[in-house]
């Protein structure tokens, strides 16, 4: 459908117009609720311990999980859907969208909170892209300026 080709809204008198905005309302607040509800249900799940100690590979080579909290008690972990093979400029457009975004991580280090970025491919080219969100070096995760960034190796 394009705009020349849309249907015209129905014209109507006040009454039948309230009418239809209270049904639609009335619609929107349980969408709402049940997205509540659902919302709830979500942080009612049980966890899993995750071993600290799996191994990643950051820019200094194999890290522990637990060092990528960079000494800080909470860790947000950002994982970037990687594809192989394509440079800097073809990886994921949202990803990299949102990593553009991070310039200063003073605020969430002072809150105790560490942002590092988790994505599977080659540390090589991992470190380079994640250089290239924000123009300074990754791997540094004590750093306030950086954005530390690790792959994921996995078992096939």
């Amino acid at each position: 459908m394009t705009i020349e080709n849309a249907p015209e809204p129905t014209i109507t008198d006040r009454a039948a117009f309230e009418a239809d905005l209270a049904e639609l309302r009335a619609r929107e607040k349980a969408h709402t609720r049940a997205g509540d509800a659902i919302a709830a249900a979500r942080r009612r799940l049980p966890v899993v311990e995750v071993d600290a100690g799996i191994p990643l590979i950051g820019a200094d080579g194999p890290t522990p999980l637990i060092d990528t909290f960079g000494g800080r008690h909470q860790l947000i972990a950002y994982y970037f859907m990687w594809y192989p093979g394509r440079p800097a400029a073809e990886q994921c457009e949202g990803c990299t969208w949102n990593n553009t975004q991070l310039d200063e991580l003073s605020y969430v280090h002072s809150r105790d909170i560490t942002y590092a970025v988790f994505c599977q491919g080659p540390t090589t080219r991992v470190s380079a892209t994640a250089t290239s969100w924000t123009g300074r070096c990754p791997g540094t995760p004590h750093s306030d300026h950086s954005t530390p960034s690790w792959s994921i190796e996995r078992s096939a």
